[in-house]
């Protein structure tokens, strides 16, 4: 009887840590907001639209939302993340995600940019920028923010006339409306800690 017990502790115990070793993936939050208040701009092949963000934690990017109006045209629109430098985006791209255009009409829509296929890593404190443009030279679409007054504080709006090349501060819109979802990286613990260490031995146990 006593031999059946522990073998079932061990069992258990063997379970338990086996599920314990397997990602569990976290709720996705929203980090990063910025709303429309206001007129918009318009975006167009050779104007890219930028907005520079601050994340408020350590976690991978699920996806962005901005509001948007379509007015025809054809291609893709395209979303960057990018590096900033002097608080300028940058041509370092980290991640992009596509929307085939057109845009829906008839007013302002919610239009999300997935990004939960390449998870690009965002840090807490670092500023990143996404940029927004149009692959066809016939495209255009008005983009939602907030003007004059300047809510967002992580950041600036931006624009291109030269396909991201150069940008400058857009001097009629404060900020673009956006929001991003991410999904946090959870601050490990002990318990957390004593765990990876015992999921990793399982795992160097397993593959002699």
């Amino acid at each position: 009887m006593k031999t059946t017990i522990i073998a079932l502790i061990v069992a258990t115990t063997i379970l338990t840590v086996h599920f314990a070793c397997v990602p569990i993936a976290q709720a996705l939050v929203i980090d990063q907001f910025s709303p429309v208040f206001g007129g918009g701009d318009f975006g167009l092949h050779s104007n890219y639209l930028a907005q520079t963000f601050t994340p408020g934690l350590d976690g991978t990017l699920d996806h962005i939302t901005l509001t948007l109006e379509g007015s025809g045209g054809s291609g893709v629109y395209s979303l960057d993340i990018v590096l900033t430098n002097a608080g300028l985006p940058t041509t370092n791209v980290l991640a992009t995600a596509l929307v085939p255009a057109p845009i829906q009409s008839g007013g302002a829509f919610l239009t999300d940019f997935d990004f939960s296929a390449s998870k690009p890593l965002l840090l807490l404190g670092t500023q990143y920028a996404w940029v927004l443009h149009n692959s066809s030279a016939g495209s255009a679409n008005t983009y939602g923010a907030n003007n004059p007054l300047d809510f967002y504080l992580g950041g600036s709006a931006f624009r291109s006339t030269d396909q991201g090349a150069t940008y400058v501060p857009h001097v009629q819109v404060a900020d673009f409306a956006f929001a991003t979802f991410m999904e946090p990286i959870p601050e490990p613990t002990t318990s957390a800690l004593a765990l990876a260490a015992l999921c990793l031995a399982m795992s160097r146990r397993r593959t002699r």
